[in-house]
């Protein structure tokens, strides 16, 4: 498993070299976003990695080739999800970079930091979109799954805009502040606690279906 998940690696050296380019670019395009532009920068530079590992597989046929050796395709699921930590990782990683190196040459732009709450609005974020994506994959596969990587790549754009238009009602905005108003004596790192374990959760769940969808599909 653990050379599946080096060999997701080792083929997007290229793709992670333009990934930390596009991040430091995010820190120019993100800076008037304030405390959400570690996430942004972060969310997009996961979504590339992913996408490029589908790609890359697609174009190579890798897929048929893994099934034709003595792999479970339990593991060969596994390991795409547990690249997927390993993208957060270095998506983090590479926004911290850029962010030094903005300041380093000290060009004029607002940087942001990471923060606790950047990291795990991260993981919630990639998980939800992830745990939703990759069993459409693994039943479809890449290409034919396009069209709904699409429409979920527009609906995680425009929820949050719905949702801050939603807020501006008075009945909607009073019933968050009371559903918050329960957190008010949790410490940062109790909530940070409770999205981490919702995001594997929701990441275990997606994981055991798409294993039960991969071991079923035809090549």
């Amino acid at each position: 498993m653990l050379n599946l998940i080096l060999k997701d690696l080792l083929v997007q050296k290229k793709s992670m070299l333009f990934a930390f380019g596009y991040c430091f670019f995010l820190v120019f395009a993100f800076q008037g976003l304030d405390g959400t532009a570690p996430v942004g920068a972060a969310t997009a530079v996961v979504y590339l990695l992913i996408q490029y590992s589908f790609a890359h597989e697609d174009k190579n046929k890798s897929e048929i080739m893994l099934n034709s050796l003595p792999i479970s395709r339990k593991d060969i699921v596994i390991a795409k999800y547990l690249s997927i930590f390993l993208y957060i990782g270095l998506a983090m990683v590479a926004y911290m970079l850029a962010t030094l190196i903005v300041m380093a040459i000290k060009i004029p732009v607002k940087v942001h930091f990471l923060s606790i709450e950047n990291i795990t609005t991260t993981l919630f974020i990639v998980s939800l979109m992830t745990s939703s994506y990759l069993p459409v994959v693994f039943k479809l596969g890449y290409l034919k799954a396009k069209m709904f990587n699409i429409v979920m790549f527009l609906l995680f754009f425009f929820i949050p805009m719905s949702l801050l238009s939603l807020s501006q009602n008075p009945e909607f905005a009073l019933s968050i502040s009371k559903t918050l108003d329960g957190f008010a004596n949790w410490s940062d790192w109790q909530i940070a606690t409770l999205i981490a374990g919702i995001s594997l959760l929701m990441m275990f769940i997606s994981c055991c279906i798409s294993i039960r969808i991969y071991n079923n599909r035809e090549f």
